[in-house]
């Protein structure tokens, strides 16, 4: 069985008071549990309808995506196009919470909670989408540019420098998961 990631995103209470009724959101949905107290009672009611976010991954959602292939082509690349591509993942940092905050404004309205969304979203996208998997990749990079040159001191310095792009390259579908996951059990 598999299990998604989600967060609670509102407590129903019953007539008592208790709570046996919650709302969860994941990555692909809002759900509803019925009152029944039972996991498998977890009924989808509305589809996540999400401009940067949404299930499967929107095309814009790939501009995240961006400081990690800047830091793959880093051996290749001048020093300002890796520093571009970071400020194109932060443009998407930027836009996600912008949506996020004005989705909030419109469901509830209070500050405090269009505080807490806008925080959440710009703390979640700067570390999953940028931080995180970017440091990730530049380590990857290093590690692999360090191996060629030792053990491939036959190669010409193209050629190397093009291994070590395309492991990058192949490491950073990879990486995605994990550090959603990691995020997901460790922060949220």
């Amino acid at each position: 069985m598999k299990w998604p990631l989600g967060r609670i995103v509102d407590t129903h209470p019953g007539a008592d008071g208790i709570v046996r009724v919650v709302t969860v959101r994941t990555a692909c949905e809002v759900r509803v549990n019925s009152d029944s107290g039972g996991a498998e009672d977890f009924e989808p009611t509305v589809p996540v309808t999400d401009a940067l976010r949404s299930c499967p991954a929107a095309d814009e959602e790939f501009s995240g995506y961006a400081n990690e292939v800047g830091e793959a082509f880093r051996p290749v690349v001048p020093a300002r196009v890796v520093a571009y591509s970071y400020a194109i993942a932060f443009g998407y940092v930027f836009a996600d919470t912008a949506d996020k905050s004005t989705k909030m404004i419109r469901q509830d309205g209070r500050p405090r909670s269009v505080a807490i969304a806008t925080g959440d979203a710009i703390l979640w996208q700067t570390f999953a989408s940028v931080i995180i998997p970017g440091y990730t990749i530049n380590r990857i990079s290093a590690f692999t540019g360090r191996g060629v040159k030792k053990f491939g001191r036959v190669l010409p310095s193209f050629v190397g420098k093009g291994i070590t792009v395309a492991v990058a390259l192949c490491c950073i579908p990879i990486i995605v998961s994990p550090i959603d996951h990691m995020l997901y059990r460790y922060v949220m």
